[in-house]
């Protein structure tokens, strides 16, 4: 019987960690009842958990704590890719097209 257990455990635990895994929830803010967001955030405008920026921008958080939408990083500029809750990038935005590596966007797809 405790194989048994310990069998059903390591499937059960399986099943959870892919089924995780699979799941795209990610962190998204909880909006009251038929509060209707606004659209997409253009760029130098404000954006914030619940207002995203639109296609190649991303909400950039400054030094002062002000938050704009920006354009995705460049090859060869300075990345990010780590938001802070709610995407929200400190510092620099993610690339727009490769990988951030050590920092700066490069064309480097084996990795970081």
């Amino acid at each position: 019987t405790l194989c048994a257990a310990l069998a059903l455990t390591f499937v059960l635990a399986t099943l959870l960690e892919k089924n995780i895994a699979d799941d795209d929830m990610g962190q998204r803010p909880v909006l009251p009842p038929g509060f209707i967001p606004k659209p997409p955030g253009k760029q130098g405008e404000w954006c914030a958990p619940h207002r995203l920026c639109g296609h190649n921008l991303c909400c950039l958080k400054s030094k002062k704590g002000s938050r704009t939408c920006r354009p995705n990083a460049q090859l060869g500029m300075p990345c990010s890719d780590a938001p802070i809750k709610g995407q929200i990038y400190p510092g620099n935005c993610p690339c727009s097209k490769g990988t951030c590596k050590n920092g700066v966007c490069s064309n480097d797809w084996k990795g970081k």
